[in-house]
């Protein structure tokens, strides 16, 4: 059964030599609750009443060597299973970051703080700095990162958070939907979410044969561009004394379950050139405008009139322009000009470099 390949350690030893981050993902926390069962003595004690159901004809094979698939075992053996699983990977590959879905719920205290043992134990041997997240509360927060899906934040968090987006059409490869995210987009949304303190994950879904599709590539390669030029406004930065300013409301959907973990989805795709994001690094001051403004090429930063009015600033550039950058102080704020000529992927966003005495 499967390719017969083991496909954890081919992308263990790839990363490696390009060094670079190794993350693996587990969803197995769901397992028994795909198959629930009409004898109650299986399911998940832990489990909240809203998830305590069997399916009326539940037919699984009953082949023993169908029990692991089928998850077709007692709550004790199940966890045991859970926490093999885990531990496997760990002994083996003790990778970067281990993504958690929500299916730790399902799983008991007593076997949660073991796996977190087992990792932290392993990365402290191999002196190893690493990462789990949690979805929820199902860790606790000082241990682990919060963890929220196509979302961003409603302001600067103290703590760092890391939101999930979809290259393509979905988690995984759709044939019938060869789409990819509009790396404009993508370049605003990850923005976004550094000014609030958070971080950026970027799911790709690759074809049977391991390949990425084509679309996701040009994303990708068209979101590295970007970086490549103005990454200096993302990587090492912090954020700044409020995550922006500009006329996109970002606001909670009533109707999405992701509002009790603090998460904010409605508008995101809206975020366009009258909206500003700042990061900073040292001295600097980053303010990301999300797109090239053709209507209005001036535009005053309000925050230097309140929260930063007591910054002094030295000069300001636009990266990606040797143009002189024709900016002063005014009551309203800091008034900046746009560039006469478009920097190289300024589409997406352009930066401000604010240097500060």
């Amino acid at each position: 059964m499967g390719p017969g390949i083991n496909v954890v350690k081919a992308i263990a030893d790839e990363t490696n030599k390009r060094n670079i981050k190794f993350m693996t993902t587990f969803h197995h926390g769901f397992h028994n609750l795909f198959y629930p069962k009409q004898d109650q003595a299986v399911m998940r004690p832990v489990t909240p009443n809203k998830y305590n159901y069997v399916y009326e004809n539940c037919e699984m094979p009953q082949d023993p060597k169908y029990k692991k698939l089928y998850c077709n075992m007692d709550y004790s053996e199940a966890q045991e299973l859970w926490l093999g699983k885990l531990n496997e990977v760990i002994n083996e590959y003790c990778p970067d970051y281990i993504w958690m879905d929500f299916g730790q719920r399902f799983i008991s205290e007593k076997y949660r703080q073991q796996f977190l043992a087992n990792y932290f134990n392993k990365a402290s041997e191999l002196d190893k700095e690493v990462v789990v997240n949690t979805k929820g509360d199902f860790f606790p927060t000082d241990l682990s990162v919060v963890n929220i899906e196509r979302a961003t934040m409603e302001d600067i968090t103290p703590e760092v958070w890391i939101t999930d987006f979809i290259l393509g059409s979905s988690w995984c490869y759709n044939k019938e939907k060869r789409t990819a995210i509009n790396p404009q987009i993508a370049i605003r949304m990850l923005a976004e979410v550094v000014s609030k303190n958070g971080v950026m994950l970027l799911s790709a879904g690759p074809m049977a044969d391991g390949t990425i599709p084509e679309e996701q590539v040009k994303a990708m390669k068209d979101i590295g561009a970007w970086m490549k030029l103005y990454g200096e406004a993302i990587y090492d930065t912090h954020p700044f004394v409020t995550f922006g300013e500009g006329t996109t409301q970002l606001k909670r959907d009533p109707k999405d379950a992701w509002n009790e973990y603090g998460a904010i989805k409605k508008g995101l795709h809206n975020l366009n050139a009258a909206d500003v994001r700042y990061t900073q690094k040292g001295k600097i001051i980053y303010a990301i405008q999300l797109g090239w403004n053709d209507e209005k090429p001036q535009r005053t930063l309000t925050t230097f009139a309140n929260k930063a009015n007591d910054i002094q600033i030295k000069t300001v550039k636009v990266l990606g322009s040797k143009e002189k950058i024709k900016w002063k102080r005014t009551n309203e704020g800091l008034s900046v000009q746009q560039p006469s000529h478009k920097p190289d992927h300024a589409d997406a966003a352009l930066v401000y470099q604010i240097i500060t005495k």
